[in-house]
C-alpha cells in the first residue's frame, strides 16, 4: 500500500528530530572548528575569555592551513580509482566510471570532504544525478558544504555510515522562489504565522532562515533493499523516486574515532590543537600590540639649546624624518623606547612544536616540497606522516569504497559487480620507494642500460609527464638494446641479465644491511671499550688525587709537630713562632685545595663517562 504524502513528511519529521538529537553538539562543534579554520578564530567565548578589555587585537597565524594541506594533498594527487575485476565483460560500466572519476568537479568533491573530515572530524558527498548540457544523465559527487545541514541515521555504525537506513540533507530557499519553482501550495496561504507540516524550528541543528521555507532530500530504504527518495518542501513532496541501490547516497568520511558522551563520534586536527592555537594566537596578538606601542623617539633637550627652536621641537613627531637643531654646548640626547619579544616568539615556537608533537604533521610543510633534503629523509617522512595520518586515509577509503559500490550499481541498475580500489595516497610513499631503490640499481647495470632503468624511473613520476618521457626513452634506446614490455614474451638473454643484475642488487642490499648491522655492534663495542677505559682513567685519577691528598695531610701533620716542637723548643722568639704558624696554616690550606681538585677533577671524568 502506498503512503500518503502526509505520512511521509511525518515519518520524515520524525527522523530529523532524532538525527538533531544524536548529532546536534557533535555538528555544532564541528561547524565552529570550520568557523576557526576560515578565519573567524576569536568567537564570543573566546573573546571574552581570552583577550578581554577594549580594542584588544585579536589576530590568528592559522597552523593548520599547512597541516591539511599536507594531510590532503596525497589524496589530490593520487586518488583512489575503481577497477572492475571483470572489466572485459563490463567495458561500458568501467568507461562510465572512468568518465565520472576523471570530472574536476567530482574530484575536487572528494578532495574537499576528505579536508573537511581532517579538520572537524566530519566530511560529506552526496550522490546524484543531473543531466548535462546535451541532455543526457551523468553522476554527480558533490561534497557537502555546510556540514551542520546533513541527518545522518543515529543508529549507524560504520565510520562512513554505510549500514544507513534514513538520510537527509536540509537546505533552504525563499518563500517565494519555493512558490515559483514548486507551486503555491508548498506554503500555507498566511504563513508565517502558520507554519508548514514540515517545520523545523524546534530543531536547533537546522535554524530557518527569515521569509525561508526548507527543502529536504530525504532517503530512506525499502522492503525490496532499493531506496527511496523524497524531496519535500514545505507541505508538499515535489519529487520522489525509486534509487537502483541499495545505500543511502550520503557517505560519510570521518576523522579520528573519539568517545564521547557514551558515543562514538569523530574529531579532527582543529580539536586536537585549538588550545596549542589559541596560546600561539594569544602571543602573535600581544606581540603585534607591543609593537604598535612603540612610540617615536623623544629627546632629552637642556633648555638653553631650545632658545628659538620651541616650534621646530614641537613639531617633530608630526614628520618622519627631520633634523633636530639645538644652541650652545647641550647636545639633544634621544631617549628610545624598547619592548621585549623573546618569551612571546618562545610561546609562539613551543606552541608550533606541540601541535607537530600532537599532529604528527610537520609544520615545515610537505616533504616533497622541501629540495634540500635527501631522497631517503624525504621517504623516511613520508611514511611517517602516513603512518600519523593512517586514520584518516583508512576512513576515507572506506568512504570510496562505498562511493564504488553506489556507482557500480547506479551503471547497472542495481547489480553488484566485483571491483577493487586501486592508486591512493600510498603510491606515493611506494614511488618514492621505487625511485631510490632504481637509484641505486642505476649504479649496478652498464651505461647502455642505464636508459631503461631512466625509464622505469619516468613511470614513478606523476601526470602525463612521466607518461611521454617514458615513451621517449623507450623510442631512443640503442638499437642493441631490447626493452621487454610487461607483457611481451621474455629474451631468455635478456631475462637471464636483468635477473643476474636483481640478484647482484638484492645481494648487495643484504650486505649492506649486514654491513650496517656490523658496524652498529663495533660502534656499541667501541662504545663499551671507551666507557670501561673512561671508568678506569677516572678510578686511577681518583686514586691519585686521594693519595696526593693523604700524603698533603701527611706533610702537614709532619710540620705541624715540627712546627709545634720548634714552638716549645724556642718560645722565647715570638716572631719565629708567629712565621711557623703561618706557614702550617698554608700547607693546610694548600692540602684542602688539593683534595677540592681532586674532587672537581672526579666529578668531570664521571661527566664525560655520561656523555659517552
Amino acid at each position: 500500500m502506498k503512503k500518503k504524502d502526509e505520512d511521509i513528511i511525518t515519518e520524515c519529521s520524525e527522523f530529523l528530530g532524532k538525527s538533531n538529537n544524536r548529532y546536534s553538539d557533535t555538528m555544532t562543534q564541528a561547524v565552529n572548528a570550520l568557523r576557526r579554520y576560515s578565519g573567524n578564530f576569536w568567537d564570543d567565548d573566546f573573546t571574552k575569555r581570552y583577550r578581554k578589555g577594549k580594542n584588544r587585537l585579536k589576530l590568528s597565524l592559522n597552523n593548520w592551513n599547512v597541516m591539511v594541506n599536507a594531510i590532503s594533498s596525497p589524496i589530490s594527487s593520487s586518488p583512489w580509482h575503481i577497477e572492475l575485476s571483470n572489466k572485459n565483460e563490463y567495458k561500458d560500466i568501467q568507461e562510465l566510471i572512468d568518465i565520472t572519476e576523471q570530472q574536476n568537479d567530482n574530484k575536487s568533491a572528494i578532495v574537499d570532504a576528505f579536508r573537511k573530515a581532517t579538520l572537524t572530524g566530519y566530511g560529506f558527498i552526496v550522490i546524484s544525478t543531473e543531466e548535462d548540457i546535451d541532455g543526457n544523465p551523468k553522476v554527480v559527487l558533490e561534497s557537502v558544504k555546510h556540514i551542520n545541514s546533513v541527518a545522518l541515521d543515529p543508529n549507524v555504525n560504520t565510520c562512513d555510515g554505510s549500514d544507513a537506513e534514513e538520510g537527509a540533507i536540509v537546505n533552504y530557499i525563499s518563500v517565494k522562489k519555493a512558490k515559483r519553482l514548486y507551486g503555491d501550495d508548498v506554503v500555507p496561504f498566511n504563513f508565517p504565522e502558520v507554519k508548514p507540516i514540515l517545520n523545523l524550528s524546534n530543531f536547533n541543528q537546522w535554524s530557518i532562515p527569515l521569509d525561508s521555507v526548507a527543502v529536504v532530500s530525504y532517503y530512506v530504504k525499502n522492503k525490496e533493499n532499493s531506496v527511496n527518495f523524497y524531496k519535500i518542501c514545505g507541505n508538499k513532496i515535489v519529487q520522489q523516486e525509486v534509487l537502483p541501490i541499495s545505500y543511502i547516497p550520503i557517505i560519510r568520511f570521518a576523522g579520528n574515532e573519539i568517545f564521547e558522551n557514551d558515543s562514538i563520534n569523530y574529531s579532527g586536527i582543529i580539536d586536537q590543537t585549538v588550545s596549542l592555537e589559541l596560546g600561539a594566537n594569544i602571543a602573535y596578538s600581544t606581540l603585534i600590540e607591543r609593537c604598535g606601542r612603540s612610540t617615536k623617539a623623544n629627546y632629552l633637550i637642556h633648555v638653553d639649546a631650545m632658545d628659538g627652536l620651541e616650534k621646530s621641537y614641537a613639531n617633530s613627531d608630526n614628520e618622519d624624518s627631520m633634523a633636530v637643531l639645538w644652541k650652545g654646548e647641550h647636545e639633544p640626547r634621544p631617549l628610545v623606547e624598547s619592548y621585549q619579544t623573546g618569551d612571546l616568539q618562545a610561546t609562539i615556537a613551543t606552541c608550533r612544536t606541540l601541535m607537530e608533537d600532537v599532529t604528527g604533521i610537520p609544520l615545515t610543510g610537505i616533504a616533497q616540497t622541501q629540495p634540500e633534503k635527501t631522497a631517503t629523509e624525504i621517504l623516511r617522512q613520508q611514511m611517517s606522516k602516513e603512518s600519523n595520518t593512517a586514520n584518516y586515509y583508512n576512513n576515507a577509503y572506506s568512504a570510496c569504497f562505498t562511493i564504488g559500490k553506489i556507482l557500480t550499481q547506479m551503471f547497472t541498475g542495481g547489480e553488484n559487480i566485483s571491483f577493487h580500489l586501486e592508486n591512493g595516497p600510498a603510491v606515493i610513499t611506494r614511488q618514492l620507494k621505487a625511485r631510490q631503490e632504481l637509484t641505486a640499481l642505476a649504479t649496478l647495470v652498464p651505461d647502455n642500460m642505464k636508459p631503461i632503468i631512466a625509464k622505469y624511473f619516468a613511470d614513478t613520476l606523476q601526470d602525463d609527464v612521466g607518461d611521454d618521457l617514458a615513451k621517449n626513452l623507450i623510442a631512443n634506446l640503442p638499437p642493441e638494446i631490447k626493452y621487454l614490455e610487461s607483457n611481451s614474451e621474455a629474451d631468455p638473454a635478456a631475462l637471464h641479465q636483468m635477473n643476474q643484475m636483481k640478484t647482484m642488487m638484492d645481494q648487495m642490499m643484504e650486505e649492506l644491511e649486514a654491513t650496517k648491522a656490523q658496524n652498529a655492534q663495533l660502534q656499541m663495542q667501541l662504545r663499551n671499550a671507551e666507557t670501561n677505559l673512561l671508568e678506569n682513567e677516572a678510578q686511577r685519577k681518583l686514586d691519585l688525587y686521594k693519595f696526593q691528598v693523604s700524603e698533603a695531610n701527611k706533610m702537614e701533620i709532619e710540620q705541624a709537630k715540627l712546627g709545634l716542637q720548634a714552638n716549645k723548643q724556642e718560645g722565647e722568639n715570638s716572631i719565629d713562632q708567629q712565621k711557623v704558624n703561618i706557614e702550617n696554616q698554608k700547607l693546610a690550606m694548600e692540602a684542602i685545595d688539593d683534595y677540592n681538585d681532586a674532587e672537581r677533577n672526579l666529578d668531570k671524568a664521571e661527566r664525560e663517562l655520561y656523555e659517552i
